[in-house]
């Protein structure tokens, strides 16, 4: 039995989602680091927290469905909450 690789995003697409769950559920505009406490710091509710956190482990998890969905040929639905914010790139 052969393992077929399943490409996985890469670096510059896991940052942009990155960004996006910080601006989305953070309002916190840019992941780089600015070098200035009142730019790199942030107030962040707990609320605010916990969808984020719930928002990137939702991401984890349709990864994961998109990769078991590949071998068996069938991609699946899609949220579509983040349809419009992920690029065609992301999404294969």
């Amino acid at each position: 039995m052969t393992t077929q690789r399943v490409p996985t995003l890469s670096e510059p697409e896991i940052d942009l989602l990155l960004e996006f769950i910080a601006r989305d559920h953070l309002m916190i505009e840019t992941l780089e680091v600015r070098h200035r406490d009142g730019l790199d710091f942030h107030e962040v509710s707990v609320a605010n927290l916990k969808s984020a956190l719930l928002a990137a482990f939702d991401a984890g998890r349709r990864a994961d469905r998109r990769k078991a969905a590949r071998r068996s040929g069938n991609f699946g639905p899609m949220t579509p909450a983040v349809r419009p914010a992920l690029s065609p790139s992301i999404l294969m």
